[in-house]
């Protein structure tokens, strides 16, 4: 089972703390500079993934996050 946890604040702890098993956030956003800063807001950053249907967005993306892996994923 994977849990999905969408719109929640900016700050929530549930955004901000490592969370262990199959938990997918999704949060609206405006610009792509506001996913990056809130995507490095952390101070874990073991994995991170990006979904996308243009691959030269996800590429330029996945490159300013500081995660140990970054999954590509183009719909």
């Amino acid at each position: 089972m994977v849990v999905m946890l969408c719109d929640y604040f900016t700050y929530s702890c549930l955004l901000s703390f490592q969370i262990f098993g199959p938990v997918q956030q999704i949060i609206k956003f405006s610009e792509v500079n506001e996913v990056i800063e809130r995507a490095n807001n952390t101070t874990y950053g073991l994995a991170s993934a990006v979904f996308t249907k243009d691959i030269d967005k996800a590429t330029t993306i996945s490159h300013s996050l500081r995660a140990g892996t970054v999954w590509l994923v183009t719909l």
